[in-house]
């Protein structure tokens, strides 16, 4: 009993927190289920419980035992107070841990306790890297559903109704700077085409404008103004002003490709991009989804 016990700091180890994404959803459902009942008020109660013992009275038990010599009185009385600072910063961890990840989605306190055991920015890596050109068959898209809906491969298709808008969703883990818009030009080219980015409530935020179309059967890209967005949520856009020009897309239908379940949107008469975008739920007027996006490089072409 001589011995100085280890002294505990009730930290977290760094390598404790080093875990994969899906290790990570498993924590946090033991945490969830299991450790919810350790809170400030178990703390408080354990400091109230053992404040309220007298080492006098622990050493009157000894005594009466007889088996430890006098001097070794204080060192087992500083033994049950270290044991109880101890517990007491355990329970502090664990509610810490716990709270952290069921505050909520968006994450903040968790972030922290990685960014402790990881470094800063290095954790991030478990999130969805950034790809340099974003369309439709993203995985920043909906490039999922497209690829889960088995759709035929994108054709040269017409556009169908002049001045038709049609907004697609995308999501942004990070910040990015957006340099170029693009589309993939049809066999048969007629009028102008306008592309942009809105955000999640339909602001313009950034668009190329009335522009010819010009390369049949090409990407066509747009020299924009470098443009600042992220992380969110917000719409590729698209428009032409002619209903018989074409574009390689892929054909949607109401029977087993439908616009609405991939959270397309439209919006007539809207030719040029306008600002704000006033949208309805995608229609049958619109049966086609063109390969368009954005650039976060000068080279697209």
């Amino acid at each position: 009993m001589g011995d100085t016990p280890p002294q505990g700091t009730g930290a977290v180890p760094g390598d404790a927190m080093s875990l994969t994404a899906a290790e990570r959803l498993t924590v946090q459902a033991l945490i969830i289920n299991d450790l919810t009942p350790f809170a400030g008020a178990d703390i408080a109660a354990i400091l109230a419980d053992t404040a309220t013992i007298s080492w006098a009275d622990i050493t009157g038990i000894i005594n009466d035992i007889g088996v430890f010599p006098t001097a070794n009185y204080a060192t087992i009385a500083a033994y049950v107070e270290d044991m109880r600072t101890r517990l007491i910063a355990i329970l502090a961890d664990v509610t810490g841990l716990a709270g952290a990840v069921m505050r909520g989605t968006d994450g903040a306190a968790t972030d922290a306790i990685l960014t402790a055991a990881h470094g800063a920015g290095s954790w991030a890596g478990e999130a969805l890297p950034t790809q340099f050109l974003i369309t439709p068959a993203s995985q920043h898209s909906i490039g999922t559903n497209i690829a889960a809906m088995n759709m035929a491969a994108p054709a040269s298709v017409g556009w169908g109704t002049a001045d038709r808008a049609m907004l697609v969703p995308f999501v942004l883990m990070e910040a990015v700077t957006v340099l170029k818009l693009f589309v993939h030009n049809g066999g048969v080219l007629f009028g102008n085409v306008d592309v942009g980015i809105y955000d999640a409530a339909f602001n313009r935020l950034v668009s190329s404008g009335s522009v010819a179309q010009a390369g049949v059967s090409q990407l066509q890209e747009f020299d924009v103004a470098d443009t600042g967005i992220g992380p969110g949520q917000f719409y590729l856009a698209i428009a032409f002003s002619e209903g018989a020009t074409e574009t390689v897309s892929w054909t949607l239908n109401e029977a087993t490709i439908n616009g609405e379940a991939l959270g397309l949107l439209t919006q007539a008469s809207a030719f040029p991009l306008p600002d704000p975008f006033v949208p309805v739920v995608f229609d049958d007027l619109l049966s086609i989804l063109p390969i368009f996006g954005l650039s976060l490089r000068t080279l697209v072409t």
